[in-house]
């Protein structure tokens, strides 16, 4: 394709913020989309009847994600922000608040720390799977 004295193409080096663009976009678009979702559930149905169900419905979610890592697993991490946005629509009732806050804190972690290698963010991962293990 080259002959000799063509010049060659040089490799384009990505930019080390590119990937945190990406994380917070995600994160906000999951936060609007996720609020709307969450906030339609709530107003379509019952009081007790729907915080319960958010809450299960939430957990469901959280038993069947493994990973949150938004730039290797970007179906799990929305999946996972969607059951944090369910589970806050169950705050309704304040019994689930605790469940809402554990389940919505691995993500909130994720994107502050733009990782998922801290003691922080597995204490936090594991506190929300023994919320939904305790509903």
């Amino acid at each position: 394709m080259y002959g000799p004295g063509d010049p060659q193409p040089q490799p384009t080096a990505r930019p080390a913020h590119s990937k945190r663009l990406v994380v917070l976009a995600l994160a906000a678009g999951l936060l609007l989309g996720g609020g709307g979702v969450g906030l339609a559930w709530l107003l379509t149905s019952s009081e007790a009847e729907g915080a319960a169900a958010d809450a299960e419905a939430a957990c469901t979610v959280v038993r069947r994600t493994t990973d949150l890592d938004p730039v290797e697993n970007v179906a799990a991490y929305r999946r996972w922000a969607g059951a944090a946005e369910i589970a806050a629509a169950g705050e309704a009732d304040k019994r689930y608040q605790p469940l809402a806050d554990a389940v919505r804190k691995p993500v909130n972690i994720l994107q502050q720390m733009m990782s998922t290698d801290s003691q922080e963010y597995t204490d936090a991962l594991s506190a929300a799977r023994q919320a939904c293990a305790d509903l």
